[in-house]
């Protein structure tokens, strides 16, 4: 099993980002595997590599979000949405789950809810460019479809409270998250 000890490093101000600990030695090797086919834009490859290092261990948080990310650049977003769950279950002061959840909402036109996962990851990571892209993707997609943004942070806790009911769309491509 993979080590529960937290990476953390400092940003400016009173603000830690919390990086995922490294998956364990036997899953290294599937996992840098998966990471090289990822890289060379093999998902189908790269979902297999994931899918064996969880095997080896699968309480790390690093190799859920990993496979999270080849199932979406396959389009498996249902799927890449449970790992994403998975992840952040895992380890949820981690940045990175929320991400990859936010970018599966997203894709399955679940806008509201894909902006409260961004905004958790932005509430962890607040330098982080993938995440503010992200949210602003999704913002635009709420403002085009009417939907009501987040204001704040009560409302956060009200939409997530209610199950952050949004209208469902078709799924949008939009840029793709890399391995770690």
């Amino acid at each position: 099993r993979g080590s529960t000890r937290l990476s953390i490093r400092p940003l400016v101000g009173s603000t830690m980002v919390v990086s995922a600990p490294p998956c364990s030695a036997q899953a290294g090797p599937a996992k840098e595997a998966g990471n090289k086919a990822f890289a060379a834009q093999r998902y189908d490859e790269a979902f297999e590599h994931f899918s064996e290092a969880i095997r080896a261990d699968p309480g790390s948080a690093l190799l859920r979000s990993n496979r999270a990310g080849a199932l979406s650049s396959l389009g498996r977003h249902p799927e890449a949405l449970e790992d994403a769950g998975m992840c952040i279950s895992i380890q949820p002061d981690w940045w990175k789950g929320y991400t990859r959840r936010g970018h599966a909402q997203f894709q399955l036109g679940r806008f509201a809810d894909s902006e409260i996962s961004y905004l958790e990851a932005q509430k962890l990571n607040p330098d982080e460019k993938a995440v503010a892209l992200g949210l602003e993707q999704t913002r635009q997609r709420m403002r085009e479809m009417g939907i009501p943004l987040c204001q704040d942070n009560a409302s956060v806790a009200l939409r997530s409270a209610a199950g952050g009911a949004a209208p469902a769309a078709a799924p949008v491509p939009v840029p793709r998250a890399t391995g770690e």
